[in-house]
């Protein structure tokens, strides 16, 4: 069992081979449920993320969800400005939080 000692921070670098397990994690998922896809290339998305997250115009940023060193989920994000209202915003274009520690549910009799 889980302690309630979850802690959510901003992702580093040395974060993403984590991000691309479970973006894996996810599309096997996927795979399971009949959604034809292309192969998952661990490497190559590795590589696109350092590229587009640390780079010297960073595309997006994302956090990373841990309970005692064991990743539970991320989420990725980046910022914007919308010109009609002059206000800046956060676009959340990805989520994912593992199944882990779910207690079962009792049916009732």
């Amino acid at each position: 069992m889980m302690d309630a000692d979850i802690v959510i921070r901003l992702a580093e670098q040395d974060d993403m081979p984590k991000i691309v397990k479970m973006a894996e994690e996810f599309a096997d998922y996927l795979s399971a449920l009949g959604e034809v896809r292309a192969p998952f290339d661990a490497e190559a998305n590795l590589a696109k993320l350092i590229k587009h997250g640390f780079g010297t115009k960073p595309l997006f940023s994302a956090l990373i969800a841990e309970n005692n060193s064991e990743v539970l989920g991320y989420a990725i994000f980046s910022y914007g400005f919308w010109a009609d209202s002059f206000q800046g915003m956060i676009f959340m274009t990805d989520l994912f939080v593992r199944k882990i520690g779910v207690p079962k549910v009792l049916a009732r009799q």
